[in-house]
């Protein structure tokens, strides 16, 4: 616990700003708020910010943790100066890159636009003001997150003398497309030179009614001035300008710890050579071995975790007993759910056979109609039959030709028409189980039984041909489209570190991803050493030792006497 308490300590840089409406204090008068409640060197912490990350995270110290207020307190207080640490270490040592830049500024507009949306909402039921805006009831739909690969093997020898390391590959998670006034922005506020957040938010904003939306920000700036005696002389434009900026500096020193983050995990990665990805990954496959063993109730334990999931699962007592598929599903709508629930009642009551409710399940299923959902999630107006979406998917995975571009290709439709949330960014596919003729009440599979057998059927097509898709299966959810993406099967090793590596580096964790069981190694590697919390953490403590850390208690007694 104490490891974990340590790691939030380390990573944490709030959020929030003060509108929040739900804190254990109210953020008011500035002069009091600036009160230096910790230093460490020149570095101090307010007692705003203290208020703020007490507001949030007290509760959860307090009541999950068994923390006394008092200990509550100080902990934040200890979070916060680490933070501080790390973010002038940031400032001093690195150069934000142009996407963290952009990132900076659009994270403070999206933040500032939803709140500024929630209080024209306000406004609009208050003058009775209808949108034309239709709302969408529909809820922002999961889109595929590419993965960013921590390290990669590199040969620095030569093709006959082959020798490998570790690489770090600098695939930090930052798409925001380059946009040239945000870079101004934040590069004029490391200069200290003055920057106008208002004027950029203004830019991009566009109410749907511009008095309504005049109003909105006229409340916002109210609620600001109430919270702060500093602001009360102050124009609207000037308090909204002030709000914007409290946020924009939290945001920015997010950014450093974040990009120090990345830099120490560059330089932990090279660190790590293929000898040890090599005895990490048989660390796993012994501990599997021993946790699945076939003279226990391991085999048993074996198959209820992998139809569960295969992720962390490196070792197979019997091979060739399970296999791995996706799925589309193209889901009835709610009526269609409501009907199949009252037939599902009348067969539990003996009213109708099976056969009858699964010909009602089968003909109601024909009628189902899927709005196609766009790359950034948002549920378009086109709708297409399942007959419709069928041919779409035959047609761009019988175009692909190799395996995994047939996988890459039927795993598009995994976000532009699937219903199934448990297929979507998963380390690994559904896993199905093959019959077992000396045991035919074991459970080897957690499908319902059409899903299964169609999936038994792809997979028995002369012994499976990965990359097959069923037609439609209907079930009591709606219509499948199942694709077979191969055997589970141990993987055959030997004892040299490098060509281990490239093995496992060979085998991706489902046959449409980037990710192979090497960045698992990896990664696994990296989680158990710890090694950039640890890294931080002797930063943090040299900074200390270097630099006097003062608390002033008497400042902050009042949050838990």
């Amino acid at each position: 616990m104490k490891k974990r308490i340590a790691c939030l300590m380390i990573c944490f840089i709030t959020m929030c700003t003060c509108l929040s409406g739900c804190g254990l204090f109210v953020l008011d008068q500035e002069r009091y708020l600036n009160e230096v409640v910790a230093s460490v060197g020149d570095i101090e912490i307010t007692k705003e910010k203290l208020l703020v990350m007490y507001n949030n995270y007290a509760d959860t110290l307090i009541n999950s943790y068994g923390y006394t207020r008092k200990q509550a307190v100080n902990y934040c207080l200890d979070s916060l100066i680490n933070s501080a640490i790390l973010t002038e270490k940031g400032k001093n040592e690195l150069v934000l890159s142009d996407e963290q830049m952009t990132a900076i500024v659009s994270e403070t507009l999206t933040y500032f636009n939803a709140l500024v949306a929630d209080y024209e909402a306000e406004v609009r039921a208050e003058w009775d003001r209808i949108s034309t805006i239709p709302e969408s009831t529909e809820e922002g739909k999961t889109v595929y997150e590419h993965y960013h690969k921590v390290g990669k093997l590199v040969n620095v020898g030569t093709d006959d003398a082959p020798i490998y390391e570790i690489q770090a590959t600098n695939e930090h998670d930052h798409e925001h497309a380059i946009n040239q006034d945000y870079i101004q922005i934040v590069q004029d506020y490391i200069d200290g030179k003055k920057i106008n957040l208002l004027t950029e938010f203004k830019k991009q904003w566009v109410p749907e009614f511009e008095d309504v939306g005049e109003e909105a920000l006229k409340r916002v700036a109210i609620e600001y001035r109430a919270q702060y005696d500093a602001y009360k002389d102050l124009t609207y434009d000037e308090v909204l300008e002030k709000a914007l900026q409290k946020h924009f500096v939290n945001v920015v020193d997010n950014a450093y710890i974040t990009a120090i983050d990345e830099e120490y995990q560059e330089t932990i990665v090279t660190t790590i050579n293929t000898q040890m990805i090599m005895e990490e990954y048989y660390r796993i496959v012994n501990d599997n071995k021993a946790k699945y063993d076939l003279d226990t109730v391991g085999y048993s334990q074996y198959i209820k975790d992998i139809l569960s999931s295969a992720e962390g699962i490196y070792y197979h007592p019997i091979e060739n007993e399970f296999f791995y598929v996706s799925n589309v599903l193209l889901q009835f709508s709610e009526e269609q759910q409501a009907e199949i629930d009252v037939e599902k009642k009348l067969l539990e009551q003996g009213f109708i056979t099976q056969a009858d409710y699964d010909k009602f399940v089968e003909d109601l299923a024909k009628e189902i109609k899927v709005n196609a959902i766009d790359e950034n999630g948002n549920v378009t107006d086109n709708a297409y039959t399942a007959e419709e979406i069928l041919l779409e998917i035959q047609t761009a995975v019988n175009s692909a030709v190799t395996p995994e571009e047939k996988a890459k290709a039927y795993n598009e439709f995994v976000y532009k028409y699937n219903s199934d949330p448990g297929i979507q960014n998963a380390n690994r596919d559904y896993v199905i189980g093959i019959p077992n003729e000396e045991d035919e009440d074991e459970v080897r599979s957690n499908m319902v039984e059409s899903f299964t057998e169609a999936s038994r059927a792809l997979y028995n097509n002369g012994e499976g041909e990965i990359g097959s898709i069923s037609g439609l299966v209907a079930t009591e959810y709606g219509y499948h489209i199942i694709m077979y993406t191969g055997k589970i099967e141990n993987i055959e090793t030997n004892q040299n570190a490098d060509e281990v590596c490239l093995k496992l580096d060979s085998i991706r964790t489902t046959l449409h991803s980037e990710k192979t069981i090497f960045d698992e190694v990896l990664e696994s590697l990296l989680t158990q050493q710890n090694k950039g919390e640890d890294v931080k953490m002797l930063y943090i403590n040299d900074y200390k030792a270097n630099n006097k850390v003062i608390k002033y208690t008497d400042r902050v007694k009042e949050l838990y006497e």
